[in-house]
């Protein structure tokens, strides 16, 4: 009989623990964070944080989300606002943070490792909002309950503002340029939220002007420069970080140089000016103050013009000012 109690006791003991695991598996992710009193603590992305830019909507911050990472790496809250502030519960002690903002929600993280393996889609962007992240680490105590943390975006921005019709070529001095189109290819289209990291797919490959045009194309321009004149139009495209550190021409494809590629007609033949822009950086202009046009371009978009020599200097600080560099062709 008492052994039977035992056996009794144990089953009880089992089934139990069987129901706790069970609900258990079955509480919001909030409620599995580790135990600990919880303290309210107010974040917020200061304005300057974003580097203030003079293109309207680059600084906008629409959505957020902020993790709380204990010393260990294990999560210990986090939170999201349609707002660039919101309050998170965390326990005392030694915090990392983390905000996200303008991205997907992000599901399922219950570690740092986890979150810094997170990729983002360059299509997650729109000019009306740009993914950004950042972090701060502070010591959480009821005296201490507010963390500001600066962030960046993760695109690069690449811009030209200027294209002159110089054609120097016997017999083409008085040709005028007829601009169809410029934008840039060889895009990266992801990106680690935290950590710099090598593309794992592709936009534009070999040249081309097909993907993703809202922030990597203007087409349809059919804007024709007479010799000796300029359109004088800024264009802007938005693409993340390329650390490719060697240009490459093969038919088969591999990672190579971003470029920005003027498309034009020349007397009813449609040539390309592809400029290189060598290892690109999250939350870096790359700006090409004037393109003149001094010879035909290349056939091909993803080739450097054959005829002459191209010398390009791209000159990069952070996204607050920016510089310049002038290019002839």
């Amino acid at each position: 009989m008492k052994n039977f109690n035992i056996v009794k006791t144990a089953g009880a003991v089992m089934a139990a623990s069987v129901l706790l695991l069970s609900c258990e598996k079955d509480l919001p992710e909030t409620e599995k964070l580790p135990a600990g009193k919880r303290i309210p603590v107010e974040i917020s992305i200061p304005s300057s944080g974003t580097r203030v830019t003079e293109i309207g909507d680059e600084d906008r911050v629409n959505h957020l989300q902020v993790f709380a990472f204990r010393s260990d790496g294990v999560l210990d809250a986090y939170s999201s606002a349609d707002d660039s502030q919101l309050v998170l519960e965390c326990t005392s002690g030694e915090k990392k943070f983390v905000a996200v903002v303008n991205a997907p929600e992000i599901d399922g993280i219950q570690n740092l490792a986890q979150l810094e393996a997170v990729r983002s889609e360059l299509s997650d962007n729109s000019t009306s909002g740009f993914v950004m992240s950042g972090t701060a680490s502070e010591t959480v105590s009821s005296g201490n309950a507010s963390v500001e943390i600066t962030v960046s975006r993760l695109v690069a921005r690449v811009s030209v503002s200027s294209i002159t019709n110089s054609l120097a070529m016997p017999g083409y001095s008085d040709t005028p340029i007829t601009l169809k189109a410029i934008y840039i290819s060889n895009v990266a289209a992801d990106a680690y939220y935290l950590d710099a990291g090598e593309p794992s797919s592709w936009y534009n490959k070999f040249g081309s002007r097909n993907d993703f045009p809202s922030l990597l194309c203007d087409d349809g321009l059919n804007t024709g420069i007479s010799h000796g004149s300029a359109y004088d139009t800024s264009h802007y495209f938005y693409c993340y970080a390329n650390p490719t550190d060697t240009d490459s021409s093969e038919d088969t494809w591999c990672p190579r140089y971003t470029r920005l590629v003027i498309e034009t007609v020349i007397r009813n033949v449609t040539y390309y000016y592809p400029i290189d822009l060598p290892q690109i950086a999250a939350n870096h202009t790359y700006d090409v103050s004037e393109v003149i046009i001094t010879r035909l371009g290349s056939t091909d978009p993803d080739k450097h013009v054959e005829v002459g020599t191209v010398s390009v200097t791209i000159k990069v600080k952070d996204w607050e000012t920016g510089n310049t560099t002038e290019i002839t062709i």
